[in-house]
């Protein structure tokens, strides 16, 4: 009888030095148990025997597969509600797409041939380069020459002595001003009131809203015309009708993410 007491006092007391007293930081005292046994935690031997329940690392699932854009695994869908997802296809020229969340994942509402900048779409945008900036954005806000047509996004009606600075000089670089209350003190700006039908419709894309000089500015999503169309500025231009639904749809959550090709998605 003795003997077996011995036996389990001493069984006891070999769990007892395996077993950390205190789990290591970042760690519970379960995993950190499980560490000592080498079941399943990562780094530990994953020979696959009886009991033994592997943890996988997370890997982050593609954009595209066969050439088609899966939204929900788009870095931007983590918190956006709906995605506006531009992808340069040649030249000026692109697709668009318009995704809105439908509980946890998101459906594709509408393709939209559209236009970007007449030198494409580039991840080192620099003023008058006359191009688009790759990225994932947000909107600040949203504009145009006629009336509000049920933005969700804070609205102005654009009007005289309405402009857009972009000259990077200026302290009002990147920024919309009107003439009747500052004062000229730039050496270029867009005439928003002198710009339709471009205008009709538009969102402010959140690009350098650090007002960098020089790294670009007046970024917008709007209108085109059914005219030939050679490239933008930099801008993203879409039909007046999506350019609307935009402006109506559009919220602080919303995010537009532009590629210079679909192989750029992430």
């Amino acid at each position: 009888m003795k003997r077996y007491r011995r036996m389990a006092v001493l069984a006891m007391a070999v769990l007892a030095a395996a077993v950390p007293a205190a789990a290591p930081p970042g760690q519970t005292a379960g995993t950190a148990y499980a560490a000592v046994l080498g079941q399943g935690v990562q780094g530990a031997d994953k020979g696959g025997g009886p009991g033994v329940v592997e943890i996988s690392r997370d890997t982050k699932a593609p954009a595209v597969v066969d050439g088609v854009i899966q939204p929900q695994n788009l870095e931007a869908a983590r918190e956006a509600d709906q995605m506006i997802v531009v992808v340069g296809t040649g030249g000026c020229n692109a697709d668009t797409y318009y995704y809105a969340k439908s509980e946890d994942s998101f459906e594709l509402v509408w393709k939209e041939a559209s236009v970007v900048g007449r030198g494409g779409i580039t991840s080192d945008k620099g003023e008058g380069d006359g191009k688009t900036p790759s990225g994932t954005y947000g909107f600040t806000m949203a504009f145009g020459l006629k009336e509000d047509p049920g933005s969700m996004l804070p609205y102005h009606k654009v009007v005289k002595g309405d402009y857009w600075v972009d000259d990077p000089s200026s302290s009002y670089y990147n920024q919309l001003v009107n003439t009747s209350v500052t004062s000229r003190s730039w050496n270029s700006a867009e005439n928003l009131a002198a710009a339709s039908p471009y205008y009709n419709y538009a969102l402010a894309l959140d690009y350098n809203s650090d007002r960098v000089p020089g790294k670009g500015s007046a970024i917008f999503l709007h209108c085109f015309t059914a005219s030939a169309d050679n490239g933008s500025a930099g801008c993203i231009r879409l039909p007046e009708s999506r350019a609307k639904e935009l402006v109506q749809t559009a919220t602080e959550k919303t995010r537009i993410v532009i590629a210079a090709d679909i192989t750029q998605l992430k």
